[in-house]
């Protein structure tokens, strides 16, 4: 080789070395200044550094294990934890990579995973402090305190102020519930690491559970020393002090809190509930009165007093703000809040079309205005228009998924238009958003019980009572929904727990005595209605419960004197007036009962309970044309109640105008289509008097499809009996046959069965019931024809 090409080569070797050499050097000049700049709590610029240091070279374990340490510092734990998985896959050695991984596995109960990087630097180093203290941590997480405490004595021995091993170790004493131990600790922790504000933190939790506030309050002050910016020392220094009775200084701290941070609501907000609690309202209004005026630029504060006003129900100085803030900044962000606000106001006035206005011209200027947004979805639901109620809330909610006040009327909204399973939807995401907010589980409540789903509603009820086991409102909801399901021994359940948490209420001894009633401890019972009474003597629901345990135990006298009772002080009681009627048909005073329903009719026309109970003892008594009047009437009254049709068909089944009793029960049908009992009176009034017409006993046959696979004994003869009239002898057995094995056969049943027997060819069984049917003693359709069928032989 020519010594030119020597040289040549020689020279690009020293070259490429030369340039490895400088990019080391760029490496690790980029990771020194990184180092510092972490030392010194820069972690903003320390990243940006150790990210240079990694463009010049990618596997440098050392920057990818700083670059771990500062996304833990910052909490963004997947970073930190892909950081440090990358440092360790570079160099497997790199044994405080590992370290931090395991701590982060540990944090995240990957306790297995974190087991494997501790075993390997303990294997290559068996002192290592932080391995040991790592192990340990794992060991606690398992529930092995001894070898926790263990490992984290070995690791203070390898180094006696290693901090990690100093908090595992108090961690430890804190879980076997040995307080002064743990105290020891944390103070030697905190000569160890004076700057470290976590121990102080540990140690005031000590001291607060030890009961030693003095000792409390002496670390929150050298906590606030240490790191005067932060506002939770302070906080929770107030928190001490108002807990013991100390409220100036707790003031006082609170005020220092709002002093350190001017721009800053929250301390705001803290100060006004905390003289709230402790003081008065009118204390938490002078306060921010108060920082209001200081900062007559504070355009948060001034919202804040006047959202104040108007939950305090001073809608006028609220008003007076509002405007303020409009004129002295009549665009931008300001004035569309305060014009929301304003049309917020508005609407709860009452003035709806200046509500609508002012929204109308807010959302003009900003289409995102929740307040305006909010007005226009109320006005547009008052005015049934939910979809137009239903697209404002959507683009409210956009804007801010966990408004309550908004999602509970997106509920409302759907619900209006007809869509249940969004309503339920919007309340469930109400839930998710703030579970500890009764509000949406009420509201839920409401919803099932508004579709008929009972059983949706207890669930509603049972979940709020989980999240909050002394809501008084979710207790008292639930007891009435098993007041209304008929479960007596949940109810008691549910009383004795009122009585527990409110001793002073009338409702527990008022839903115990009716749980007692339930059991028909009518003496029992009533003992508890008359202490839910001494509780509250104007209550009406226990002295209706004490009329009816009166009238169980044959005191009419002692029921209608309670009854007088109310009806002096509620004359529109309803319920009332219709017991007092009872307690006179007990008496054989049938006048004076049919005066009380008449009275209740006048009071509540629209009422259908009234015209029944009317309508039962005109029957009773004989009075057919009073009984038609009073149907009629009730039907005019009510807008054509289906109960009412119902009854009206059975007077008119009863006189035999059966054309006109099919009418009704037709009438009945349409204003509720699933009226069960009206389809199987009808399609049995078809198959005794209309069987040969062929378009009614299709619709007698329609009406029986979903009988036929009912468990109502009932409802499976006059499936039968249609069966039967319709020439199917197989099906109608099978139902009829059905219908004897659920209940005990009524001669009729017997007469159903036998003919369809007979039609069958199964002479023995036919005349065998017939026969017993006849021989019952008893009139009912189809008498004649069974003694024919008996007359006549097979």
């Amino acid at each position: 080789m020519p010594i030119n090409r020597l040289r040549f080569f020689a020279l690009l070797a020293l070259s490429l070395l030369l340039a490895a050499c400088d990019q080391g050097d760029r490496a690790q000049t980029y990771a020194e200044r990184g180092q510092r700049l972490y030392d010194a709590g820069d972690f903003t610029r320390a990243r940006l550094e150790f990210k240079n240091a990694l463009q010049v070279d990618p596997r440098s374990s050392q920057a990818w294990q700083m670059l771990g340490q500062i996304n833990e510092q910052e909490q963004n734990w997947k970073a930190a934890l892909a950081a440090y998985g990358r440092a360790v896959e570079l160099a497997p050695e790199n044994y405080e990579a590992r370290i931090g991984k395991g701590r982060l596995l540990v944090a995240a109960n990957r306790l297995n995973d974190a087991e494997v990087e501790a075993d390997a630097v303990l294997n290559a180093v068996p002192d290592d402090p932080g391995a040991l203290a790592l192990r340990g941590a794992i060991e606690r997480r398992r529930g092995n305190l001894d070898a926790a405490i263990a490992d984290a004595g070995r690791a203070l021995r390898a180094n006696p102020n290693y901090r990690a091993a100093l908090e595992l170790l108090a961690r430890c004493r804190l879980d076997q519930g040995r307080l002064d131990d743990a105290k020891i600790v944390l103070e030697r922790a905190i000569a160890a690491h004076p700057d470290d504000a976590a121990f102080r933190i540990g140690l005031a939790a000590v001291l607060e559970r030890n009961g030693d506030v003095q000792g409390v309050i002496a670390t929150l002050h050298d906590l606030i020393a240490l790191q005067p910016a932060v506002q939770a020392h302070r906080l929770r220094l107030a928190r001490i002090y108002a807990a013991n009775a100390q409220l100036d200084a707790a003031e006082k701290t609170l005020r220092a809190v709002i002093d350190q941070s001017p721009g800053d609501l929250a301390p705001v907000v803290t100060l006004v509930r905390f003289l709230d609690e402790t003081q008065d309202p009118e204390a938490g209004t002078a306060a921010l009165e108060s920082l209001s005026k200081a900062q007559p630029g504070n355009y948060p504060l001034r919202f804040a007093l006047a959202d104040r006003y108007r939950a305090l129900g001073d809608s006028e100085r609220a008003e007076t703000i509002y405007r303020g803030i409009v004129s002295e900044q009549p665009e931008g962000e300001n004035a569309a809040r305060a014009r929301g606000r304003l049309a917020a106001l508005a609407l709860t006035r009452g003035e709806a079309e200046q509500a609508e206005a002012i929204a109308t011209e807010t959302l003009e200027q900003d289409p995102m205005n929740s307040d305006a947004l909010f007005v226009r979805a109320v006005l547009a639901l008052r005015d049934n228009q939910p979809d137009q109620a239903i697209a404002a809330l959507r683009t409210l909610l956009g804007q801010d998924p966990a408004s309550i006040p908004a999602l509970l009327l997106l509920a409302e909204a759907n619900l209006a238009a007809g869509n249940v399973p969004l309503a339920v939807d919007a309340l469930e995401k109400a839930i998710e958003a703030v579970p500890d907010a009764p509000e949406p589980y009420l509201q839920l409540v409401a919803l099932k019980l508004r579709v008929g789903d009972v059983p949706g509603a207890t669930r509603a009820a049972e979940r709020l009572l989980a999240k909050k086991p002394d809501n008084k409102d979710a207790q008292t909801v639930l007891a009435r929904l098993q007041l209304a399901g008929g479960d007596s021994s949940a109810l008691a359940a549910s009383a004795k727990r009122i009585m527990k948490q409110w001793p002073d209420d009338p409702l527990g001894p008022y839903l115990t005595g009716l749980a007692l009633q339930r059991e028909d401890r009518f003496e029992d019972s009533i003992v508890q209605l008359r202490s839910a009474l001494e509780k509250n003597p104007n209550a009406v629901e226990p002295r209706l419960a004490l009329a009816r345990g009166y009238l169980a135990l044959e005191q009419p006298e002692r029921a209608e004197a309670e009854l007088e009772q109310v009806l002096a002080a509620a004359p529109s009681s309803l319920s009332a007036r219709l017991l007092l009627a009872d307690v006179y048909r007990t008496q054989g005073r049938v006048e004076k009962a049919r005066e009380q329903y008449e009275q209740a009719i006048s009071t509540v026309p629209t009422a259908v309970l009234p015209y029944q109970r009317l309508l039962g003892l005109q029957l009773e008594q004989g009075d057919d044309a009073g009984a038609r009047a009073t149907v009629q009437a009730g039907l005019e009254a009510t807008g054509g109640s289906p109960t009412l049709a119902l009854a009206l068909a059975i007077v008119h089944q009863q006189a035999a105008e059966y054309e006109a009793a099919f009418t009704a029960y037709e009438r009945a049908l349409a204003g509720n289509p699933k009226l069960d009992v009206a389809a199987n009176s009808l399609a049995m009034l078809i198959a005794d008097h209309f069987a040969d017409d062929p378009d009614k006993m299709a619709r007698a046959l329609s009406l029986t499809s979903s009988l036929a696979a009912s468990d109502n004994a009932s409802y499976l003869d006059t499936a039968g009996w249609v069966a039967y009239r319709n020439g199917d002898y197989q099906q109608a057995a099978r139902s009829l046959e059905r219908s004897q094995e659920l209940d005990d056969p009524t001669p009729e049943r017997l007469y159903h069965l036998g003919m369809t027997y007979k039609a069958l060819g199964r002479a023995g069984q036919a005349k065998a019931l017939l026969t017993r049917a006849v021989e019952a003693g008893e009139s009912f359709p189809g008498l004649d024809d069974a003694r024919n069928a008996l007359s006549t032989g097979p």
